[in-house]
């Protein structure tokens, strides 16, 4: 009896898993696919996390610091990228690597929020943040672990003279796509009344797990290339590969800089949007704003930075990027109940642009200057590095937060709270790991490793 049927025609079959070659007739086909079903993921992805998690863990009793818990596990949880780099970089198969991952990753999280809904429904409100928070982190490593091979598998698949122009393209209708989900799911809860908001925001997890599931089956269809294994490799060699490349190492160091410049102002940021800004009342503005903003801009300028990645360098568009990410909690600073709006479009607008043209760069380093063996093992240190700070970032931030609740000062007529407290920290940081971008020589692609003693 065959392991998979051929009778349902989303079933993973095995030789859907099997290598296929990369053409010059194919690219363009593998390019329009990546972006079809890079479209889902992302759709999937905005419309089961963000604003929407948070008002419905909100609803359902979950507090401040149970979120910054979520968020340092999943941040610590990428420890897992380093095994699944090495089963990438030894024995290949990536594509079922990847499928196993984020199967089990979207199944959990789909379980995780049908029963919290299902435990205040039925009269046990006090279990369901728990049950939620505890799926969500276990599901965490699931798609920690999914990533190396994803990365290593594409890197494959798209010619390095091109990475960068195709990623910006990819994101600009990825970011289309979303826009088109997100704003008609924010309208249908906006409208929802006070009592059935939290059933509004079960269906659009519903059809966010739909379009997510939809997605992974239609990846099996794009083809991958037999990696460079490198059967004699040990676990070891394979893991201390990226951090004794001595043109990789600085990279890594500002990694791990910038991330917990970043996670410790933004990653329990939307809680501030939602409660503090009184985004809760008007999520579909939130969703304009948060969402549709950001992503409108990668729309019209993500064409363009991918470009200037591959004409500029990824150094000279790491440097205008990162700066213009500085700046973004400013405006979250100045922002009050009444001029939310404002800010959080302004913020928006140069986060979205920003944003994705610093993620486009970085990711052109991660994936193109290792040699290929090694190249999901290199995806997987940087993602740890940046992961572990990031998660540190966020306990810490969740502790000062919860220590500090109900606080506030008042200093020449503003109102300060321990968020702003932590906006500001977060500023100072992300300029002195800006200020490391001028140090590191720029990237050497198609290289061998170079190796310090």
């Amino acid at each position: 009896m065959a392991l998979f049927s051929d009778r349902f025609p989303l079933a993973p079959r095995a030789k859907d898993f099997s290598y296929g070659a990369v053409t010059a007739e194919n690219l363009p086909w593998i390019m329009r696919r990546h972006i079809l079903t890079g479209a889902m993921g992302t759709a999937y992805f905005n419309l089961t996390t963000g604003m929407f998690l948070v008002a419905f863990g909100n609803a359902i009793g979950v507090g401040v610091m149970e979120w910054g818990v979520l968020g340092a596990v999943s941040c610590f949880a990428i420890a897992v990228q380093v095994i699944t780099a090495y089963g990438a970089g030894r024995f290949g198969r990536r594509r079922v690597l990847w499928f196993i991952g984020e199967t089990t990753n979207r199944l959990l999280r789909t379980i995780a929020i049908i029963a919290a809904y299902l435990l205040v429904d039925h009269g046990f409100p006090a279990a369901a943040p728990h049950v939620l928070v505890g799926l969500m982190c276990a599901a965490s490593f699931a798609s920690a672990g999914a990533a190396p091979p994803w990365y290593s598998w594409l890197a494959d698949l798209i010619p390095e003279k091109i990475h960068g122009a195709f990623m910006g393209r990819r994101d600009a209708w990825l970011s289309f796509a979303t826009v088109a989900l997100v704003i008609p799911a924010s309208i249908g809860v906006d409208m929802a009344p006070d009592h059935a908001k939290i059933h509004a925001l079960g269906l659009v997890f519903a059809l966010g797990m739909a379009v997510g599931m939809v997605d992974l089956f239609m990846h099996r269809q794009i083809p991958e290339p037999a990696p460079a294994c490198d059967a004699e490799g040990s676990f070891l060699e394979h893991l201390l590969a990226p951090l004794r490349d001595g043109a990789y190492r600085p990279w890594l160091v500002f990694t791990a800089c910038w991330n917990f410049a970043v996670f410790l102002g933004g990653a329990l940021a939307t809680i501030f949007f939602v409660e503090d800004l009184r985004i809760r009342d008007h999520l579909m503005g939130g969703a304009l704003v948060l969402i549709a903003v950001p992503l409108a801009g990668i729309m019209l300028t993500g064409r363009t930075t991918g470009r200037l990645v591959d004409r500029l360098g990824v150094k000279r568009v790491m440097i205008g990027s990162h700066f213009l990410w500085t700046i973004l909690p400013i405006f979250w600073i100045v922002a009050t109940p009444a001029t939310a709006m404002f800010w959080l479009t302004v913020s928006s607008i140069l986060g979205g642009a920003s944003s994705s043209a610093a993620v486009n760069a970085s990711l052109k380093i991660q994936t193109r200057i290792a040699p290929g063996n090694y190249r999901a093992m290199y995806i997987a240190i940087a993602a740890c590095v940046g992961n572990f700070a990031g998660g540190l970032a966020t306990l810490m931030a969740g502790y000062f937060l919860e220590a500090l609740k109900g606080h506030q000062w008042t200093v020449a007529d503003m109102v300060f709270v321990p968020f702003h407290v932590i906006f500001i920290v977060s500023v100072l940081l992300r300029l002195a790991a800006w200020g490391l971008l001028f140090r590191i020589p720029p990237p050497q692609f198609d290289r061998p490793i170079e190796k310090d003693s």
